[in-house]
């Protein structure tokens, strides 16, 4: 295929422009031909989207309130709803439930480590569950294990026995699944 005289004429322009030195961006070119555009109607299924949207924003937005309630309510900072928010709702854990878990197991200290070896917000065993301590005192990382295990928990046994497991079954009687519901109702 052979180009056109015209285009030769083009190739020997822009060489000639690019052994001087000078952009070839600085050349005049013609105004492009503005592109069309349509406005689109909405159609139902993009209203289903930002409906769904906006009931789980809602929904989280809830779940946020009921857990910095939970924190205030046992003084402690609230700085973790969000989080709580989040992973309440992606392990279907009430998030009352999950706030009153960190305030019995660490009273809010991300940084809190029990003499059994439990780390974090919601005291990880980390040598049951075979994690690394620097990762469970990061709560971005501790709350959504410490959710998992209880969401474990309280689907196969139950609210009052999943956090009786929750706690390594220590002890006969129910006080540590009573002082997180105390906790969750107070």
């Amino acid at each position: 295929m052979s180009l056109s005289p015209r285009w030769l004429v083009v190739i020997a322009a822009l060489a000639a422009i690019a052994s001087f030195g000078i952009a070839a961006t600085h050349m005049a070119l013609p105004p492009a031909a503005p592109v069309a555009r349509y406005a689109r109607a909405w159609a139902p299924s993009d209203l289903d989207g930002f409906h769904h949207a906006e009931l789980a924003q809602k929904r989280y937005q809830q779940a946020e309130r009921e857990a910095a309630r939970v924190f205030h309510r046992n003084g402690v900072t609230d700085r973790f709803a969000g989080l709580v928010a989040e992973c309440s709702l992606e392990y279907s854990i009430r998030p009352r439930v999950l706030a009153a878990l960190i305030v019995v197991e660490s009273h809010g200290n991300p940084r809190a480590v029990s003499n059994t070896g439990d780390v974090g917000l919601a005291q990880i065993h980390i040598k049951t569950w075979h994690l690394r301590k620097d990762d469970m005192l990061v709560p971005e990382k501790n709350v959504p294990t410490g959710a998992r295990i209880l969401a474990t928990y309280t689907k196969r046994y139950g609210l009052r026995e999943g956090l009786h497991a929750y706690n390594g079954m220590n002890g006969e009687d129910d006080a540590y699944a009573d002082k997180v519901l105390n906790a969750m109702t107070r």
